[in-house]
C-alpha cells in the first residue's frame, strides 16, 4: 500500500514540474529584455540598491565588482574605468569624479568633461575607460569618489514622484594608490571644522538640506524653491546621528556639478556618538537663468585609509533650485 502512494505520488510530482517547465519556456520575452538577465552587474547591486543599475569603478579593464577600497595605478593620469549597467527603464545617468573630494574634470575618448552623462536604454551595460584631466600629486595617495546619479535630466518639481538622490544613485568612496605610496596618504583636510547652531539627539542619521530657517525642524524639503540669479541663499543642514563615527564631510552639487558652500568646496564636522548638527549652509545662485537639482554626500570618516571594501556613500533629498 505504501508503494502504491509513493508511486502516485511521484507521478503528481513529475506531472507538475512538467508543467512548470512548459509553462517557464511559454514566457515570452521582448527584445527589450533581452540580455538583461546576463548582465553580471545586476548581481552585484551595492547596498541593497534593487532599482535596477549598478556602478563600479577600478583601474583594470574588466576588473569590475573586486569591492576593493584600494585602486591603484603607476601614475596619476592612468587609464581608470567605470561601468554602468541599467535595466528596465531608460534613464540619464550622470558620473561625477571627485580627488580629496574636489570634482575634477576627467577625459573619455579624446574629450574632456567635467560631468558625463550617458543615455541609457532599459537594457544598457558598458565599461567607459577615462582619464583625470588635472596633474595629480604622485608623492602621495588621494581619496578618489565616483558618483553615479540617476535621473540626472529630470527635475523633482516635474515629478509626480518624490525623486531623491537617496536609492537612485551610487557614489563610491575609496583610496587612489598611486605607486605604491600607501604610506604616504594625503591628510590635508585643507577647512576647518563647521560651528553648529546646535546639538542634539534623535533616531536618525545622515544629511538633510533644506530651508527651515526660522525653526530649524528636520523636514524633508519641498520640492521646488526660488531663487535669484547670483543670489547668496542660506540653507538648513542638519548633519550626523552615526554611532560609528567621529566626524564627516558633505559635498553639495547644483545642475550635477560641485558648488561651493560656505564658500569652501565642502563643509567637515567634527561628530559625537549618535547626535545630530545643525546649522546654516550658504549657496551663491548661478547667474544663468534655469532649474538646478540641488543633491548631496555625506561621507563618513572622509580621511580614513580603510581597505577592507569600497565605502559606499550616503546621500540627502534632492530638490529643484528654480533660478529666476
Amino acid at each position: 500500500m505504501k508503494k502504491k502512494i509513493l508511486c502516485i505520488l511521484t507521478i503528481i510530482l513529475t506531472i507538475l514540474a512538467g508543467c512548470a517547465k512548459e509553462e517557464k519556456s511559454n514566457i515570452e520575452v521582448s527584445d527589450d529584455e533581452v540580455g538583461i538577465e546576463t548582465m553580471e552587474g545586476m548581481n552585484y547591486l551595492v547596498a541593497g540598491n534593487d532599482y535596477g543599475f549598478y556602478f563600479d569603478v577600478y583601474s583594470k579593464s574588466g576588473d569590475k565588482k573586486n569591492n576593493d577600497s584600494k585602486i591603484s595605478v603607476n601614475n596619476g593620469n592612468d587609464n581608470l574605468y567605470f561601468m554602468i549597467e541599467n535595466a528596465g527603464e531608460d534613464r540619464q545617468i550622470a558620473v561625477q569624479i571627485f580627488i580629496d573630494y574636489i570634482q575634477v574634470p576627467i577625459i573619455i575618448e579624446g574629450e574632456t568633461y567635467q560631468t558625463f552623462f550617458v543615455d541609457a536604454d532599459k537594457s544598457f551595460s558598458k565599461e567607459f575607460c577615462f582619464q583625470i584631466a588635472e596633474t595629480l600629486d604622485e608623492s602621495v595617495d588621494h581619496k578618489i569618489m565616483a558618483a553615479m546619479t540617476v535621473y540626472s535630466d529630470k527635475y523633482v518639481k516635474d515629478s509626480e514622484l518624490e525623486y531623491t538622490t537617496n536609492g537612485y544613485s551610487i557614489a563610491l568612496n575609496a583610496v587612489l594608490d598611486i605607486a605604491g605610496n600607501t604610506d604616504q596618504f594625503i591628510m590635508n583636510k585643507l577647512y576647518n571644522y563647521e560651528n553648529p547652531r546646535e546639538s542634539y539627539k534623535d533616531m536618525w542619521y545622515g544629511v538633510l538640506i533644506n530651508t527651515e530657517l526660522q525653526d530649524f525642524k528636520r523636514r524633508v524639503p519641498n520640492k521646488e524653491i526660488v531663487a535669484q540669479k547670483n543670489e547668496r541663499k542660506d540653507f538648513v543642514y542638519h548633519v550626523g546621528g552615526y554611532d560609528d563615527c567621529t566626524e564627516a564631510l558633505v559635498i553639495l552639487c547644483m545642475g550635477m556639478e560641485q558648488v561651493d558652500v560656505n564658500q569652501q568646496k565642502y563643509m567637515l564636522f567634527k561628530l559625537e556618538k549618535g547626535k545630530i548638527q545643525d546649522g546654516l549652509v550658504t549657496i551663491t545662485m548661478p547667474d544663468e537663468q534655469g532649474c538646478y537639482d540641488l543633491t548631496g554626500w555625506i561621507i563618513k570618516n572622509p580621511f580614513s585609509e580603510e581597505k577592507t571594501e569600497i565605502n559606499s556613500v550616503s546621500d540627502t533629498w534632492r530638490f529643484t533650485i528654480n533660478v529666476t
